[in-house]
């Protein structure tokens, strides 16, 4: 990082590990209450809500990764109700959660919105910079206090004292400024990045919905090695192309903490790390290899493969082992493209599941090997471009978290 250093080990001095290389005074302790012109939280009543106004109804759930985002079917009030409950904010406001979910952070830019009582907000002296107080908000500290002074048994609350009395220390204004400057050109290559994951996923998207609908088909080599149209996909079942095998039903006395096996749930095909193990031997096909594509029936819904060694799945996730006239990955994108149309015709409600009958009854559209695997070919190129830039993401994200760690008392 130019003109940033490491600061010298003065265990006394209140100065963070990492800082610009022109600063070197010391930090000096401030309330949040002295550096805003007020701390508060939305209306603790319930708005008259009108489905044609103009202002979103917004509390803490809203807030997500410093944005105010609106969920699906909002709650809205027209401009007499918000001129009712209207609160001043100013363009150096910054949001955050305060009930539930705690300490989520939002910046506010003009919305029109009415704030609830899970949403706080806290209006900083407009000559600090909005940006460095929204940084120091989320650095562990900071976190660790507001967790401490939380109350409420079953759902949390952070009192508006606690915000107001949080002790923070800080820098010259010129340094404040300096780092939220840093600190902003490295959000905004994280947002790069998840913009560019989004065009990805969207592209993803659309090319599936043309290759399913085979506006987009893909040449095939010929018996001479000249590429030609190739033949009209067939119709058929799922139960034409592969076999669906159930795993073990299990009673809870038939699970352990430790044992030879590990049983495989559907969390865990979805990065749950909590497992059951096992000490039964099972017939072959109950177990589960590397590179095995599975689909998870009930609940938590959908085709993974599975990656790791050989294991016992549970009875709510098939085996699907397709014939050798279906490419794998192939099948596994039939039913991505699938999987919506499942889930509005599947039983259970927001339970997701469906029957074993049904799934292998379904009709699909099937080309040649050939074609499948070009096609398969394709959308896996793209994921690979959409799991790498998730990869850069996440590193992004963990080194701001390393900057946060050092860049503060």
């Amino acid at each position: 990082m130019g003109g940033v250093k490491k600061a010298s080990a003065e265990p006394s001095r209140n100065v963070p590990k990492l800082r610009f290389s022109n600063f070197s005074d010391e930090w000096s302790k401030e309330t949040l209450s002295e550096l805003c012109d007020k701390i508060s939280d939305g209306i603790h009543s319930t708005p008259i809500y009108n489905e044609n106004g103009e202002y979103y109804f917004v509390n803490g759930n809203n807030l997500v990764d410093g944005e105010i985002v609106i969920n699906t079917n909002p709650k809205k009030v027209d401009k007499s109700e918000y001129e009712k409950h209207k609160i001043e904010l100013t363009d150096n406001t910054v949001l955050m959660s305060i009930n539930g979910t705690i300490g989520n952070l939002a910046y506010y830019n003009s919305e029109k919105i009415v704030l609830g009582k899970s949403a706080g907000y806290l209006i900083l002296k407009q000559e600090l910079p909005k940006h460095f107080y929204f940084n120091i908000l989320q650095t562990h500290k900071v976190k660790k206090h507001f967790n401490l002074e939380l109350t409420g048994s079953t759902i949390k609350n952070l009192s508006l004292k606690t915000i107001k009395e949080t002790k923070l220390f800080l820098p010259t204004l010129p340094e404040q400024t300096k780092i939220a400057n840093f600190l902003t050109a490295v959000d905004a290559k994280i947002a790069n990045l998840n913009e560019e994951k989004s065009l990805l996923e969207n592209y993803k998207k659309g090319a599936m919905q043309k290759i399913f609908s085979q506006e987009l088909r893909f040449k095939i080599e010929n018996e001479d090695g000249e590429l030609v149209e190739p033949p009209e996909w067939e119709t058929k079942t799922f139960a034409d192309v592969a076999k669906f095998i159930n795993g073990k039903a299990y009673k809870q006395v038939e699970l352990l903490s430790s044992g030879k096996y590990k049983v495989l749930r559907v969390g865990n095909l979805f990065s749950n790390n909590e497992w059951y193990y096992s000490d039964l031997e099972l017939d072959e096909d109950k177990y589960v290899e590397n590179g095995d594509l599975m689909y998870a029936w009930s609940a938590t819904f959908g085709p993974h493969f599975w990656k790791g060694a050989k294991t016992i799945y549970h009875y709510h996730i098939w085996k699907v082992i397709p014939n050798k006239s279906l490419n794998k990955l192939f099948l596994y994108y039939v039913f991505m493209d699938d999987i919506e149309r499942i889930k509005s015709q599947s039983q259970g409600g927001t339970m997701f599941h469906i029957t074993k009958g049904s799934i292998e009854g379904r009709k699909l559209k099937v080309p040649t090997l050939p074609e499948q695997t070009k096609i398969a070919n394709f959308l896996t190129s793209i994921d690979e471009k959409i799991n790498a830039t998730s990869e850069a993401i996440e590193k992004a994200q963990e080194w701001k978290k390393g900057l946060l760690q050092q860049m503060f008392v």
